[in-house]
């Protein structure tokens, strides 16, 4: 069953390694053959954050799954343009070069998903579908929007910046609502060991999340096919950056996908992969 989630636990296979254009050390994994997908993951994850998608996609295409800066054990040095438009975009032509991979299908979260739409705005030619999760695309929201819903990341990277990125960490955490707060404190403070080496991120990824600049006019000419997925039981901004897309490109589906958070394509693997994978498989017009 094509959107079939394999109860199998993922050991990497075929792991490898690229330099950057700053000379960072990036690793990425790849699984299967045929078609290349690209899997970029948001911060605070990894390769990892794909493993209910492998078993299935990896049947009828070629997975290349790099970590992003400072996840698993690609480079924490962050460049002066650090950001998911601009290094991110940078570190996955890197990343494809490496694998002689021309033309690709994406499959992106969250910053992840930022950094897919930016990759296919300026280089269109080289996407031939893509999925994007919740993408963080805070710039297409409309001022009232903006005014209502970024308050809290503005509080996370001011945070970051005056009383550092274990404060940050945890209030990036909070954000989570109800999943986060019902843990007992024994598994919070474990998993804020888990991430602690990535929280020095925190800040500079978020101001550039803040800081990217897309306009309305960039969403209405992505040329790639592209579908979109959200969930109900998101952080509201989500709910609000899916709004701007169904105003601006009616002709995008877009799932949402319920008693899904943040994480949709985890949350309803079984969903999310027998939708997203007949996409894929779909032949473009030309």
């Amino acid at each position: 069953m094509a959107g079939e989630v394999r109860p199998v636990q993922h050991k990497p296979t075929d792991l490898r390694s690229t330099r950057s254009f700053d000379g960072a050390c990036l690793e990425y994994e790849s699984i299967g053959s045929g078609m290349p997908v690209v899997m970029l993951h948001g911060v605070l994850a990894n390769r990892q954050a794909f493993s209910r998608q492998f078993a299935a996609f990896s049947e009828r295409f070629r997975l290349i799954i790099p970590s992003a800066r400072g996840h698993d054990a690609s480079d924490m040095k962050l460049p002066r343009n650090y950001g998911a438009g601009s290094s991110d975009v940078e570190d996955l032509c890197a990343v494809l070069e490496a694998e002689h991979a021309k033309r690709v299908q994406l499959v992106a979260h969250s910053s992840g998903g930022a950094t897919a739409f930016m990759f296919a705005l300026r280089y269109p030619e080289r996407v031939h579908r893509m999925v994007l999760i919740e993408p963080s695309l805070f710039g297409i929201l409309l001022p009232a929007a903006r005014e209502l819903h970024l308050p809290p990341f503005e509080r996370i990277l001011a945070a970051a910046t005056s009383k550092g990125p274990i404060v940050a960490l945890s209030e990036t955490l909070a954000l989570a609502g109800d999943s986060w707060a019902k843990l007992d404190g024994a598994e919070r403070a474990s998993r804020m060991d888990a991430l602690l080496p990535m929280a020095p991120l925190l800040g500079p990824h978020l101001r550039g999340l803040l800081e990217l600049k897309v306009t309305e006019d960039d969403v209405c000419k992505l040329s790639p096919p592209t579908m979109l997925f959200y969930g109900t039981a998101s952080h509201p901004i989500h709910e609000a950056i899916a709004h701007r897309f169904r105003d601006l490109r009616p002709d995008l589906p877009l799932n949402t996908l319920e008693a899904a958070g943040h994480n949709v394509h985890r949350d309803r693997a079984d969903i999310f992969n027998a939708i997203s994978l007949p996409f894929l498989t779909a032949p473009t017009a030309v």
